[in-house]
């Protein structure tokens, strides 16, 4: 049976500790060449909850998202788009405080405004979501840490940046009140 989770301990946001813990968790998921197809673009989703420093620990760190552009560039992908939808600001802005920048390997881009999506095939009830992060393939390089209304922010709850803008605060009024 193919392995479908990998997790790497990393004691050090250094490149290099970077790139071999990386390499330690892509290659039981068969490397970065598993997640993309050679040719065609890629987007990251880390998470930029708002523009703070790596310091804070609030959004993903630039090294795994510099790695990871790396790799992805390395496996074929013709751009590595990196985006979110913050709670506060931009992804631009994000990235800028965490010394992040559109260069020859990675391009940062605001996630825009969204667009309309049945979530049924009934077209019962609709989602309001990014339409950049529905044209394109995603990585999501949530960040782990605690939150306020559900505990434990994980890859599931960091997909809930493809809400664009303020919206996400009225998802939190309305859902976040049980975590269950």
């Amino acid at each position: 049976m193919p392995v479908k989770v990998s997790i790497q301990k990393l004691d050090s946001y250094d490149p290099g500790a970077v790139g071999e813990a990386m390499s330690a968790l892509l290659e039981p998921l068969g490397g970065m060449e598993s997640f993309l197809d050679a040719g065609a673009p890629i987007l990251l989703k880390p998470n930029f909850l708002a523009p703070r420093g790596t310091g804070r620990a609030v959004t993903t760190h630039p090294e795994i998202i510099r790695e990871t552009a790396r790799r992805a560039r390395a496996a074929g992908a013709s751009r590595v788009l990196v985006s979110d939808s913050p709670g506060v600001g931009t992804a631009a802005q994000c990235a800028a405080k965490i010394g992040l920048v559109t260069g020859d390997l990675l391009e940062i881009v605001d996630a825009g405004e969204g667009e309309w999506v049945p979530s049924s095939d009934t077209g019962a009830w609709r989602l309001h979501l990014s339409s950049l992060m529905r044209r394109h393939p995603l990585l999501n390089l949530a960040k782990v840490k605690t939150h306020g209304q559900m505990t434990l922010t994980a890859a599931v709850k960091n997909t809930f940046g493809a809400v664009p803008g303020l919206e996400k605060a009225q998802w939190h009024y309305r859902m976040g009140r049980d975590p269950h």
